[in-house]
């Protein structure tokens, strides 16, 4: 008889407020669920899809398992419409021990929808057996990209097909020959976008216990960065009864209000945010589990997840939000350049420049600043004069009162010496002049009244 060993780890990461991974591990049936839509639509996608895919899979085949996830996808698209969390999606890899359509004998059946992935250790590595339903991954395939290019393509995160999006969906399934011996790898994202497969590899190949390398898994995506959760399932192929993480009473979260239902026979994984413990799963009294089950966080203000294209097949996860780029550090500094030379320019203008006007002594001053103020910049009195408005002639009061602005104050003083010139002449043309009475010659006649 062959059965599974399974090691299961589901983090929040370091950069997300709530965990939209969720995880099935049950004795015939592994999947792992990247929800998208949102904190709560994207926590109650994936918590509806593998909740729906436990209850499908009754009887478990390659056409069953495909037909479940059909069944899965009907309910996060109802779900979406009943509890008005329209556009929520989420991915779906699973898989499963079936008995052959053809044979009757066990066999592994994988099914795919979106870009959570499932792997197989062989002795050259690390060998993925489903392909992403993503923007990159379709260009790779039609060789307008390398791979390499695919992993920094400003549209990596945009994903092609998700469960939720219609009443429909394509499911992608193999059927695969189980061997003891051989370990598989399900996961979402959150660890290989940040952790290369050799590495993947290397721990997988390293760490005989399942749950030990699930656990360094977790810890190695969150030593690079862990930007986004991070769900791991590592699948050991047993000779005997399968062996799972025991399970600690699990929930799902139904809505924003933390209504949960009890899953009994599997396990949801959807922790939230949790000091990781010596491997880097959440630290709990019972290392040996891996497996924490409690409520999702309410949504937080850090990660708004993926925006979904209705009825478009195209879906953009939108991981921006929840990390924080080169490109949303250079924006910052621009943002604080425009805003300190702003700041700066508001400066220089309220205290740069000179005018002349009176103190309050009503003499004539020199200041430093704009007349009237500015702002919070009150002009300040660098020289006086000496010199009373009333003593200026009606010329100059007029042209003091118009209070002129000068760039410098070598320019202002200047224009009082102008002024004081102007005084002087004006002093010196209002100087007195003498006058003497006019001198009046009487000519008198000489006697005998005969004029000369």
């Amino acid at each position: 008889m062959t059965g599974f060993a399974v090691g299961a780890v589901s983090d929040v990461g370091r950069r997300r407020e709530v965990n939209e991974d969720c995880a099935l591990v049950s004795e015939r049936v592994v999947a792992v669920a990247d929800g998208m839509g949102g904190h709560v639509g994207g926590a109650v996608a994936s918590a509806i899809a593998v909740d729906s895919l436990r209850v499908a899979m009754a009887d478990p085949s390659v056409a069953s398992l495909a037909e479940a996830v059909e069944v899965a996808n009907r309910a996060v698209w109802d779900g979406g419409e009943e509890q008005e969390l329209r556009g929520m999606g989420t991915t779906l890899v699973a898989l499963a021990l079936v008995e052959s359509d053809l044979d009757g004998d066990p066999h592994l059946a994988l099914v795919n929808v979106g870009d959570s992935r499932a792997y197989v250790l062989t002795d050259d590595g690390l060998e993925r057996l489903t392909e992403d339903h993503s923007l990159v991954e379709g260009l790779v395939r039609e060789g307008k990209l390398t791979p390499e290019e695919a992993m920094v393509h400003p549209h990596r995160n945009v994903v092609t097909r998700v469960l939720g999006l219609g009443d429909s969906v394509e499911v992608d399934a193999w059927q695969l020959e189980p061997r003891p011996g051989d370990r598989y790898l399900l996961c979402s994202d959150g660890l290989f976008n940040e952790v290369p497969e050799a590495r993947i590899a290397a721990v997988m190949r390293g760490l005989a216990d399942p749950q030990e390398a699930a656990h360094e898994l977790v810890s190695a995506a969150n030593m690079v960065g862990g930007r986004d959760n991070i769900t791991v399932l590592v699948v050991d192929m047993v000779d005997g009864r399968s062996v799972v993480p025991e399970r600690l009473g699990a929930r799902v979260v139904r809505g924003p209000s933390a209504a949960t239902v009890d899953l009994a026979g599997f396990t949801a994984v959807a922790p939230p945010s949790a000091e990781l413990g010596r491997h880097g799963g959440p630290a709990s009294d019972d290392p040996s589990s891996g497996v924490v089950s409690d409520p999702l966080d309410e949504p937080g203000d850090e990660d708004d997840s993926r925006s979904m294209l209705p009825r478009i097949v195209t879906t953009t996860r939108d991981r921006s939000s929840g990390r924080f780029t080169w490109r949303t550090a250079v924006f910052v500094l621009l943002v604080a350049a425009v805003f300190v030379t702003a700041a700066l320019a508001v400066v220089w203008y309220g205290n740069n420049g000179y005018f002349i006007s009176t103190n309050d002594s009503g003499e004539v001053a020199v200041f430093e600043g704009r007349p009237g103020g500015f702002l919070w910049f009150e002009p300040e009195e660098v020289e006086s004069t000496g010199v009373s408005l009333d003593e200026l002639t009606p010329v100059l009061r007029d042209a003091i009162e118009a209070e002129p602005e000068f760039g410098t104050f070598e320019e202002a003083r200047r224009y009082l010496a102008n002024i004081a010139d102007q005084l002087d002449r004006a002093g010196a043309s209002t100087t007195t002049t003498s006058s003497a009475p006019p001198s009046t010659t009487s000519t008198t006649a000489p006697a005998g009244g005969a004029t000369p």
